[in-house]
């Protein structure tokens, strides 16, 4: 699932990858990352959840565009509360589904 992606919106994209965990892909802040499966990127690693809420906040205060539902979806897990399938990432599997699928 991801909190937010990079768009007109959010100049972040960070999601919970079920082998990497917490990540922020392609990370603006530029890290060195021990071990990512895109070599050629620069992904955060984030330890938790509580991480990755400050991770967002870092991002802000650099000037970064971070929407605040990315805020609402980690609050939300954090509380142990199911968000479902957030509308960025619905948007996202709909437009891709809407490429493949055409006859």
């Amino acid at each position: 699932m991801s909190y937010c992606r990079k768009g007109p919106d959010s100049d972040v994209y960070l999601y919970d990858d079920v082998t990497e965990g917490l990540l922020c892909f392609c990370c603006s802040m530029r890290p060195i990352v021990e071990r990512s499966r895109w070599p050629d990127h620069d992904d955060w690693r984030l330890k938790d959840l509580r991480a990755a809420k400050a991770h967002l906040i870092l991002h802000r205060e650099m000037g970064h565009k971070v929407p605040e539902y990315a805020f609402e979806l980690i609050e939300a897990k954090m509380r142990g509360e199911d968000a479902g399938v957030p509308a960025h990432d619905f948007l996202f599997i709909s437009e891709a589904m809407g490429r493949y699928n055409r006859n």
